[in-house]
Parts: C-alpha cells; sequence; structure tokens
C-alpha cells in the first residue's frame, strides 16, 4: 500500500499515523476516518474509487478543515473497510447513527449529519442483541434472562414455525434424534430448550427452533413434556419478519446439543428472501457479515450465496434448470466440441471454468501445436501454423459470471444508479492478448449457455 502522507504532502495534511486495512482484489468504494489525536475526534467519510488517487474529503466542516491543516496538529488515516458504494455510505450512517443515540456524535465527530441510508434491510444489530439476550448465561451456567419451563408436548406438537429453513425437516436428523431420545428412554436433558415467539395472544405464538426437538419427541412416544423458553412479544414486535428468521439462523448455530446445524441451504433461503424483500445482493456486505455471525465458513458462505443467485434468476427465467458443465451428463457435450476446434486448420483450443482460468494457458497451446515451434525452426510469430485459440468457457456459479462478464450498473430500491460499469475479467485478458501477441495470434472465447429447460411447459 502506498503511503498515504506521501500522496498528501502537497496539501500540508499533518497524517503522522496510517492504518489501512489491506484491500481486496478490486473494490468501488471505501469507508475511511481522519482521526485528530490530540482529541480523538474524527471525520468519518465514504469515497468512490481507489485509496490511493488522491481523494482527500467532502466534509464542510471548518472546524475540521481548520484542525486537518494546521501542522501542529496530526492526524490519522484509517481504511475501515471496502465494498460497494451504497453499502459503504450505509456502514457510515450505522456508526454514525449509533453515536447520536449514545449522545457521544458531537463530541467524537466533525461530521455534520449521520450520512443517509442507501437501502434498508435486516439490522443485524437488533438481532444479533436478541439472540445475545436468549443465549446469556449467569454464573451458574443457567439462562439469564429468560426462565426455561416444562410445557406439555401437544402444545408444541403443531405449533407454526419461524425458522429459517431450506428444508422444514431433515429425516436423518430426525431418525438420529429419535434414535437418541429412544436408547435414553425418553431424556431430553441434552436437548435444546424449545424457544418460542410468544404472540398478541397465545394463538399466535411460533416457535423459533426446535421444529426437530419437538418432532423426535413426538416420534419417540416416550416423552410427554420439553424444555421451554418463551420470548415475551413485547420484546420482539420491533424486529421484521426476517429478522426474527435470522435470530432463528443464529439460534442454530454449530454446537455439542441435540439439533439441526444450520447450513448453508438454509442461508441461502435467507438470501434469498432478503432480496425478494429488499432488493439487496446476496453477496453483499450485510448478508457476508450475518453469514459470519452464524459461523459459516467461507467455503459454505459461497455456496450460499451461489444457490441464492440461481433462485434469484429462476424467478425470471421460469421452467429453467442451471446446468452443470463439469457434472458427468454435460462433460462428454463440451469435450467434444473442444475436439472439434481442435481438429480445424489453424487451431487449438481448451475448455475452462470462468473461476479458475489460466491466463498463460494459451500461450502453452500455442507452443505445443505450432509445427514450427516443434522443429525448433523459429521463434517468429509470424511462422506459426496455429494461430488462433479457441477458449470454452462455462460458469460454476452466476457469481463467476458476474465477475466474468462485469456488470453494467447496480441500481438501489429507487432505481437510482449506485454502481457503474466494473470492467469484465473477460475483456482485461483480451486486452493482455492483444498486447502479447501484438495481433499474429489471436484468443477467442465462447461462452457456454448456462440454463437449460426442464422440460415442463
Amino acid at each position: 500500500m502506498a503511503n498515504y502522507a506521501a500522496i498528501h504532502k502537497k496539501i500540508n495534511f499533518n497524517i503522522v499515523k496510517e492504518n489501512i486495512k489491506a484491500p481486496p482484489a478490486s473494490y468501488d468504494a471505501y469507508l475511511y476516518s481522519r482521526k485528530n489525536l490530540n482529541n480523538n475526534k474524527q471525520y468519518l467519510g465514504v469515497h468512490k474509487g481507489a485509496v490511493n488517487d488522491g481523494y482527500t474529503h467532502s466534509s464542510t466542516c471548518e472546524e475540521f478543515k481548520k484542525h486537518l491543516n494546521d501542522p501542529e496538529i496530526p492526524f490519522e488515516f484509517s481504511v475501515l473497510a471496502y465494498g460497494p458504494y451504497n453499502e459503504m455510505r450505509e456502514m457510515e450512517h450505522s456508526i454514525l447513527a449509533e453515536a447520536k443515540i449514545l449522545g457521544t456524535f458531537k463530541q467524537n465527530y466533525y461530521n455534520k449529519h449521520t450520512g443517509q441510508f442507501k437501502y434498508k434491510g435486516p439490522d443485524l444489530k437488533k438481532i444479533t442483541n436478541l439472540f445475545n439476550k436468549i443465549t446469556a448465561l449467569d454464573e451458574d451456567n443457567k439462562p439469564l434472562n429468560f426462565e426455561i419451563i416444562k410445557e406439555d408436548l401437544s402444545i408444541h406438537k403443531d405449533m407454526e414455525r419461524i425458522q429459517c429453513r431450506f428444508r422444514t425437516v431433515v429425516k436423518n436428523n430426525l431418525k438420529q434424534i429419535t434414535e437418541k431420545l429412544i436408547a435414553s428412554k425418553g431424556d431430553t436433558s441434552n436437548c435444546a430448550p424449545v424457544v418460542v415467539f410468544e404472540g398478541e395472544t397465545r394463538e399466535d405464538d411460533r416457535r423459533g427452533n426446535g421444529t426437530h426437538t419437538v418432532k423426535s419427541c413426538v416420534a419417540s412416544d416416550l416423552v410427554s413434556e420439553i424444555d421451554v423458553m418463551r420470548i415475551p412479544y413485547e420484546l420482539h414486535k420491533h424486529l421484521t419478519e426476517l429478522e426474527r428468521k435470522r435470530v432463528c439462523s443464529l439460534l442454530n448455530k454449530p454446537s455439542e446439543i441435540v439439533k439441526k446445524d444450520t447450513d448453508y441451504e438454509d442461508i441461502g433461503k435467507d438470501l434469498y428472501d432478503n432480496y425478494v424483500a429488499y432488493g439487496i445482493e446476496p453477496d453483499s456486505l450485510q448478508n457476508k457479515e450475518f453469514m459470519e455471525e452464524v459461523g459459516l465458513s467461507d467455503y459454505f458462505q459461497k455456496k450460499a450465496i451461489d444457490n441464492a443467485m440461481k433462485d434469484i434468476a429462476k424467478r425470471t427465467l421460469k421452467n429453467m434448470n442451471f446446468i452443470e458443465w463439469d457434472a458427468d451428463d454435460h462433460k462428454d457435450e463440451i469435450d467434444k466440441e473442444v475436439e472439434e476446434w481442435n481438429n480445424k486448420k489453424g487451431w487449438c483450443a481448451f475448455k475452462c471454468s470462468s473461476a479458475a482460468f489460466k491466463g498463460y494457458r494459451p500461450q502453452e497451446l500455442f507452443d505445443e501445436k505450432s509445427e514450427a515451434q516443434k522443429l525448433k525452426d523459429s521463434k517468429d510469430i509470424s511462422k506459426w501454423t496455429i494461430k488462433k485459440c479457441m477458449i470454452i468457457m462455462y460458469h460454476p456459479t452466476l457469481a463467476a459470471e458476474k465477475k466474468w462478464n462485469g456488470q453494467s450498473e447496480e441500481k438501489d430500491n429507487s432505481g437510482k444508479v449506485i454502481q457503474e460499469y466494473r470492467e469484465s475479467d473477460e475483456s482485461k485478458h483480451r486486452r493482455r492478448f492483444e498486447k502479447c501477441f501484438k495481433g499474429e495470434l489471436r484468443v477467442h472465447f465462447m461462452q457456454k449457455d448456462m440454463w437449460e429447460s426442464d422440460g415442463t411447459e
């Protein structure tokens, strides 16, 4: 990372300390702060562009500008996060709004206002606050805020559920829990208490977790009472339905107790619901923070995002299925196509996933297949016999396709463009090949279809 203080030396910003978070390979905007090290007061801002592009700030606060240009006042420049512009704006607003609620806004920030939301969505703070209340334990390792009581199983047998699940019940988990209950003669001491979100009336009560526990208890025919923790209506009525579902997902984080852990399919459904409700893209920073809170690994985060993106695409592509080109039923088709191109005079070809493209592969094929090279006749490109390379691309995920083909624009809920054209990976590679081969050799890309009919009308 370039030294930021050096970049701004011309304009006499007295930045004596930097705290710049490592940037990702590409980003649209970043959230930054400039902190007065004498009084710890800071200016929080968002910039759409690169950290080292010479941008300063857009503050209209005269006090801030005066302090920033005073050579006697040391400042620290920090980059707190990178991501889409609208998400950085929302993060900025969230931090400043919280300071305002706590009464520390004017004392700790030069900002004149708290910024603006670019879109609304599930509030992770509200979600984790309720989750922490539910799971808090006292010094004796007992629930701190809510009593666990015994209730008749019949009350819960047919209770409506609000759990965010891809599948309502997973048979293997249900069978496993039932067998354990039978083996223990109906002992439920290793089962988590069933969390019930109370409604305005008893008829409106809904089960937040414990579906597998309840159904297994019923199936065992040995259990008459279960442990229940009730969450009063007043404590969750301010949450949206999706926020309640996310509390339930957190309640199903991996643990030692007997229950069905939240998995990537469940979270994929959650991300899909979030998109439908708020237009928030599955791979947004907001969703990634939630998946981190749930405890989903990077690998399964990607799978959850891809599942959600496929479901979103299916909303408009009715009666269509995603094509898995590396699966056996499609592999032969793409291999045959590569062979046909390799048999054409002057051509070489290979297949490649857009998520794993190697830029050196065309050069390797030109070297291998050129007769002039084989005979060590010449390294003069003009004499090579193989001069064209066809790369047959397939997309393993929608995220990979989005990255490969770029993105023309992204809009917020009001339809306003918040992210402009992003160059595609394909165009970057085309430009590199043209520069490398100087027009003597040609590299072509052919993208395979991503969707096929499911056979229904």
